[in-house]
C-alpha cells in the first residue's frame, strides 16, 4: 500500500450519507479523503461555521483513527514479512501445526506389521 493510500471503509459511507446537508456531507468527504491521503487533519482550517466545524470533528475523529490504525496494522504486516513472518504467534493463519510422525501412514505401517488374515 502507497504511503497515500487509504483504505475507504463500508462504514464511512454509511455514516456520511446520513448526513442530509449536501455541503456538510461534501465537506466530511473532502475532509476524509485530505486526511487518509496526506495525513492532513484539516478540520480547523476548513472554511466553515463554528457549529459545522463540530460537526465535522465528531463525525471525523473516529474515522481518522480507523485510517492511522489500518495504516499502521499494515505497516507491522509488512515489517514482520520482512522479517520472515510473525514469531510466536498464534497459528490462526500463520505456520503450519506440526504433523505427528506417523502422518500418511497406514495402520498397518504403524503397526509395524502384516495382519493375520
Amino acid at each position: 500500500m502507497n504511503p497515500n493510500d487509504f483504505l475507504f471503509r463500508e462504514s464511512f459511507y454509511l455514516s456520511l450519507r446520513e448526513i442530509e446537508d449536501s455541503r456538510v456531507r461534501l465537506a466530511l468527504y473532502e475532509l476524509l479523503c485530505r486526511f487518509g491521503v496526506t495525513g492532513e487533519n484539516g478540520i480547523e482550517s476548513y472554511p466553515a461555521a463554528p457549529a459545522e466545524k463540530a460537526v465535522l470533528s465528531l463525525v471525523l475523529t473516529p474515522m481518522f483513527e480507523s485510517i492511522e490504525n489500518t495504516k499502521r496494522r499494515y505497516e507491522r504486516a509488512v515489517s514482520n514479512g520482512r522479517k520472515g513472518g510473525l514469531k510466536g504467534g498464534k497459528l490462526g493463519g500463520r505456520g503450519h501445526k506440526k504433523q505427528p510422525e506417523s502422518a500418511g501412514q497406514t495402520a498397518r505401517e504403524i503397526e509395524g506389521g502384516e495382519y493375520d488374515e
